[in-house]
């Protein structure tokens, strides 16, 4: 496998939905999860995994999402990863904020949605998020 699609901390591969891979100010990669753990810490035990970099930010999302990872990883998932044998969640076509497949409907809105979005979307509003393989039939219901 592609060790450099994985997180240099969790050892797991990144995807678009559990471990998104997010780019430090020194140019590293670790996973969402991951990054959150480090950065949760005190100031001054907030640092790059790899290279020991002090992190500044303290919030997941203030640390961008590496695009070109995750083009990597949905190429190499094409063909070669016999663990994605079911095939990838569906998604209904690309964020056009993100330049990620939208996985997510807000029932509520009746909007579709990125991982990223989904984590900004409902703050304080009482939506139903659901999958987008769980919103299709409904969807098409409703069409």
């Amino acid at each position: 496998a592609m060790d450099e699609l994985n997180c240099t901390v969790c050892q797991e591969q990144f995807d678009e939905t559990n471990h998104i891979p997010r780019t430090l100010r020194c140019g590293h990669t670790c996973c969402g999860p991951c990054l959150a753990v480090v950065i949760s810490g005190p100031r001054e035990q907030r640092h790059c995994p790899e290279c020991r970099h002090i992190l500044q930010a303290n919030q997941v999302s203030h640390y961008p999402i590496s695009i070109t990872l995750l083009r990597l990883v949905r190429a190499l998932a094409g063909g070669s990863n016999p663990t994605r044998a079911q095939g990838p969640e569906p998604n209904v076509g690309t964020c056009r904020t993100h330049g990620i497949p939208l996985y997510f409907r807000c029932m509520k809105c009746n909007v579709w949605l990125c991982c990223t979005c989904r984590s900004t979307h409902n703050l304080g509003r009482p939506c139903t998020i659901i999958s987008v393989s769980a919103a299709l039939p409904v969807y098409k219901q409703s069409q």
